[in-house]
């Protein structure tokens, strides 16, 4: 800390100012990495404002407050700064998704609660600059080839969350349920598209309640598969025949008039 005094200046003399120095100056590392995030940030904003083609290397660039070379330096090309906001889009997402789905108490409850939570991700500010970013790829060979595996990564990624999300509610995990979670993510990225297009998501409430209802209806197939086959399981004992069960003597009946042999 360095106290400096002022000088003789009628209005400021006798006091004291306190200059705090930082006890530790950021490694270059950590410089490199909040100019690495504020230059995505910057990107992920003109991207979900403006589109696709806004976001040039030089909107970008000033966008976050950095030159063009800077830019550049840490993602040599427009390419390779997409897949990385992409990437960034993903993970912000999952977060999102894992701070919400940590709220809610009951397993079950937090499968029903997915079509809710995708949309809101999907909705935001990442989720529409990743959509335009996977449009833009469908013309740009380039941008194509680089965000392939990355995007087969994130969907194998979000299938292993979403079957661990249904293991823990009890339910089997097989073809019609990853099925069902494919269509419901689909159709919210749909149903953001039109909103992107509209720039309005008036009819989303809706469309998002009829999701819902598909998916409480696969849960609820999911109770009673799993019922039956617990049942299924259980050794139920099985009753014996006829031929095997022991037959017991039947009382002789006395006649109620002598026996003809009888005098």
């Amino acid at each position: 800390m360095t106290a400096l005094r002022c000088g003789e200046h009628p209005k400021m003399a006798k006091k004291t100012f306190e200059v705090f120095e930082p006890h530790e100056r950021r490694s270059q590392e950590e410089r490199s990495s909040a100019t690495q995030l504020q230059i995505l940030r910057a990107a992920t904003e003109i991207l979900f404002a403006e589109g696709y083609a806004a976001a040039t290397t030089q909107r970008m660039a000033a966008q976050a407050g950095v030159s063009r070379g800077a830019m550049l330096h840490h993602f040599p090309s427009k390419v390779d700064l997409m897949v990385a906001v992409f990437q960034l889009a993903h993970d912000a997402d999952t977060a999102y998704l894992r701070e919400h789905l940590e709220k809610i108490e009951l397993p079950i409850d937090r499968v029903a609660s997915l079509p809710q939570l995708t949309w809101k991700a999907l909705s935001g500010p990442s989720g529409i600059a990743a959509l335009e970013i996977m449009m833009a790829s469908r013309s740009d060979h380039d941008l194509a080839q680089k965000l392939e595996p990355v995007q087969t990564q994130i969907e194998e990624e979000s299938q292993q969350r979403v079957a661990e999300l249904m293991h823990s509610a009890g339910f089997t995990v097989d073809d019609a349920s990853r099925e069902l979670v494919t269509l419901v993510v689909a159709a919210i990225r749909g149903l953001s598209i039109q909103a992107m297009f509209r720039k309005e998501s008036r009819g989303a409430p809706s469309a998002l309640r009829v999701l819902q209802s598909l998916v409480e209806t696969q849960i609820l197939k999911g109770i009673e598969d799993t019922s039956t086959e617990t049942n299924s399981k259980r050794r139920v004992p099985t009753p014996p025949s006829e031929s095997n069960q022991p037959v017991a003597p039947h009382p002789r009946k006395r006649s109620s008039s002598p026996s003809s042999g009888a005098l």
